[in-house]
């Protein structure tokens, strides 16, 4: 919870053992538009997506709800190298049907051959 002058004045998550403290411009927007929805990234690798809302209680002024990316980026980062891995899998399944394709097309033709020859 942030109070009307944009200061922190609780929060169940701290950023370098304080109260985060989100840019003036975030809630200049909310002031004007009632809601904003935003990623912050406080510092390198810390990204924060955040929710901030303008209050109806007499001590704060705005309520602000935010989540790590980490877990969403890992996953992210797992769902490529899976993408990547059945891919590859697909294409060597490719390879090894087109190889046997043609081995079979050689074997007939060259039975055929034989066949004609004999």
């Amino acid at each position: 919870m942030y109070d009307k002058q944009y200061q922190p004045i609780r929060s169940s998550g701290f950023l370098d053992g304080k109260f985060p403290q989100l840019p003036a411009g975030v809630f200049e927007y909310v002031k004007a538009h009632g809601e904003e929805r935003i990623t912050w990234q406080p510092r390198k690798g810390i990204r924060m997506a955040m929710v901030v809302l303008e209050a109806a209680y007499p001590a704060a002024g705005f309520i602000a709800l935010g989540r790590s990316l980490n877990e969403i980026e890992s996953r992210e980062a797992q769902l490529s190298t899976m993408v990547l891995m059945c891919w590859l899998v697909a294409m060597g399944l490719i390879t090894v049907a087109g190889l046997i394709q043609f081995m079979y097309i050689n074997r007939q033709n060259s039975i055929s051959k034989e066949n004609i020859l004999s």
